[in-house]
């Protein structure tokens, strides 16, 4: 395998024993670096934790190195117990931090462990379970810190050091190798450019009174119809989408407003109902009144995904949206971590939550 610049200088440490951390934008490979410490690992029969912020993240990394690793890999979250004896284990930050808090001793198999996503230390909410878990952090035991926005990549490193008084390896990489262009939606009309969205939108609409004084007054405002973003994007081919929308309640009205929209052939309306069956069968939802309220949306290639849904019924949602067959899918914030979706449009609600 041909690794970038930036993967070959992260291997290059950690094959020489060192802890690092990479800051790389998404999409570019951070995951491979991941993936060389867990071949290494299980080559030499050492175990290694991964941890990751969200429980669909870890649910969606247990799949991938499943596939890749078979039952070496095992998982561990506040929905999920499989495989817990596996030399690979998958968890929440939150459930290693109590098990290096409670349990230490049960980590002395471990070599190394991942933190995916470990800008999560700055969450104000949250930030605390991060600090615990690499400060308590057994000293037998190798990190490997991946991140694509982590902010201060120097202070977090000299913050770790002097904790554990060894040295911590810094690898960044600028390069995005998926671009990013950003849209406006203004009063129905689709921007793309930032001084164009002022013209549309702020535009001050001057009259003259009877003295001959200027008056100002704002023009009026249309409403933006989701409708008319969603003809743009399957004009410009750029589904699917994935709509940050900041409440549950909201996810799940917009999805049923969009109930006329059908964005999938007949084939794969076929091939989605199979899948979505199958997948309930599996995880025992086929009486669910939550699961069989989304099919007649599921079918047009429409979903919804939220912290009040079932787990199980989330982990159906997230495979279909791997396979293609989802579209559009609403969702909170709880999707947006690290979380490898096939999404080629992302369009936020609001800019605050």
């Amino acid at each position: 395998m041909e690794y970038d610049r930036f993967q070959k200088e992260a291997i290059d440490y950690i094959n020489r024993g060192h802890s690092v951390i990479v800051s790389a934008p998404t999409g570019s490979g951070k995951t491979v670096i991941a993936e060389h410490v867990i071949t290494e690992c299980l080559k030499e029969e050492l175990g290694v934790i991964y941890t990751a912020p969200i429980k669909a993240l870890s649910n969606q990394k247990f799949r991938d190195f499943q596939g890749l690793y078979g039952d070496k890999i095992g998982i561990l979250t506040g929905d999920v117990s499989i495989n817990t004896c596996a030399p690979v284990l998958i968890m929440t930050t939150e459930i290693f931090r109590n098990k290096v808090l409670e349990a230490p001793q049960g980590l002395r198999r471990y070599a190394w462990i991942i933190f995916d996503e470990v800008h999560y230390i700055d969450n104000e909410e949250r930030g605390t379970i991060w600090e615990e878990s690499i400060m308590f952090l057994p000293h037998h035991m190798k990190m490997l810190c991946l991140s694509a926005t982590v902010p201060n990549i120097d202070g977090l490193s000299c913050w770790i050091e002097s904790v554990h008084k060894t040295s911590l390896k810094r690898v960044v990489e600028q390069h995005r190798p998926v671009p990013l262009h950003f849209f406006f939606q203004c009063q129905n009309e689709i921007l793309d450019r930032l001084k164009k969205l002022h013209q549309a939108g702020y535009k001050k609409k001057i009259s003259y009174s009877y003295y001959g004084k200027k008056r100002f007054a704002h023009t009026f405002f249309k409403p933006n119809r989701l409708s008319v973003l969603l003809h743009h994007l399957q004009e410009n081919d750029a589904l699917p989408c994935i709509y940050f929308a900041f409440g549950r309640r909201r996810c799940e009205e917009l999805a049923f407003e969009l109930y006329s929209f059908n964005f999938l052939t007949n084939e794969e309306q076929n091939e989605v109902s199979l899948l979505y069956e199958t997948l309930c069968r599996r995880f025992d939802l086929g009486h669910e009144k939550s699961a069989q309220r989304l099919l007649p949306l599921i079918k047009r290639g429409i979903a919804f995904h939220h912290a009040g849904m079932l787990p199980t019924l989330k982990e159906v949602i997230e495979r279909l949206f791997t396979s293609r067959l989802i579209k559009l899918i609403f969702t909170t914030e709880t999707f947006a971590l690290g979380i490898n979706m096939p999404a080629r449009t992302v369009v936020f609600d609001e800019l605050r939550k």
